[in-house]
């Protein structure tokens, strides 16, 4: 889906820069200048459909049913991206599934820092306790324990929004440089 829409609109942009350049009969610095501002238009719009549609399937996610779910077993598991894992077990349409998250937690910073995050995060959530769990309702062994985006698709639909107004701003600017 989201090539349908990438696709066509780089073919168009690139198009378009083709045809102004062969217009104007610009050097070839003006090249420099529009490819690198055509790739950062068209990266920018990929990031930004992306995490757009990203958005919407945890949108979906609102709709899930919620159950309650006791949590077995919780462990800090990395070497490298250290997190807290959590199993849990609950019950959906009279079947009882088991489930596991990380709670989307970031896995970068100093390693004592990721350390004393997840030992807080698991704090939080203690072996044997209940906690809300939201499933699919047409596939209830699909479950989480936060529907919630994570941070890191908003830095990513803010950076794609950042590479696509630089690019624009500089097209922009040589477009109506030029044109003097």
């Amino acid at each position: 889906m989201l090539l349908l829409i990438l696709i066509p609109l780089l073919i168009v942009s690139g198009s378009t820069a083709l045809w102004i350049l062969k217009k104007q009969k610009r050097t070839t610095v003006s090249v420099y200048i529009t490819v690198p501002a055509l790739l950062f238009i068209g990266f920018g719009l990929f990031l930004i459909i992306r995490q757009l549609n990203t958005l919407e399937e945890y949108s979906r996610l609102k709709h899930w049913q919620k159950t309650q779910a006791i949590i077995e077993k919780t462990q800090i598991v990395g070497q490298r991206a250290i997190r807290p894992q959590i199993w849990y077990r609950y019950r959906a349409d009279d079947s009882l599934f088991a489930g596991t998250s990380n709670l989307e937690t970031p896995g970068f910073g100093g390693r004592n820092n990721r350390k004393q995050t997840a030992r807080n995060i698991l704090k939080a959530y203690p072996q044997g306790d209940s906690v809300t769990v939201y499933y699919n309702p047409d596939k209830p062994s699909d479950s989480r324990l936060k529907i919630n985006p994570p941070w890191h698709i908003y830095m990513k639909l803010s950076f794609g929004a950042f590479l696509f107004l630089i690019g624009s701003v500089v097209d922009m600017l040589w477009f109506l440089g030029s044109r003097k």
